[in-house]
């Protein structure tokens, strides 16, 4: 890792509560977001939103696990140790509330991979 590295050990709540990347990012807008963890749609939609406002007219954030393989891994409870949660209802939000995004997914084993661009920092329509 370089200097430039930065491993925050906590949630993604707490670090922008607490840090935001302002200091991080010099003023340079997020290059690249990439949204995996809690696998629970009101999360990934708050990243998003959290992510957003530090992005620029290139920026891209991704989201991780938006094609379930099954009902059973598309739960909001972890019962299997596979597991995508209903992330994929976060594309689905984005595309009926932010038509001024470009949304598209990819489906990379074994969960897909959705990529967001056209984002606006100062758009207030899911906050």
């Amino acid at each position: 890792m370089t200097a430039e590295t930065h491993i925050f050990p906590e949630t993604s709540d707490a670090f922008f509560a607490r840090h935001g990347p302002d200091a991080l990012l010099a003023g340079r807008p997020l290059g690249i977001g990439f949204i995996d963890g809690l696998h629970l749609y009101e999360q990934a939609l708050k990243d998003f939103i959290n992510l957003e406002r530090y992005c620029g007219p290139r920026s891209v954030i991704l989201f991780h696990d938006t094609i379930p393989l099954d009902e059973t891994t598309q739960s909001r409870a972890r019962d299997t140790q596979f597991h995508t949660g209903d992330v994929w209802k976060t594309v689905l939000c984005l595309k009926h509330y932010r038509p001024d995004l470009d949304i598209f997914t990819i489906p990379t084993s074994w969960t897909g991979l959705t990529v967001v661009t056209g984002l606006d920092p100062a758009s207030r329509v899911l906050a």
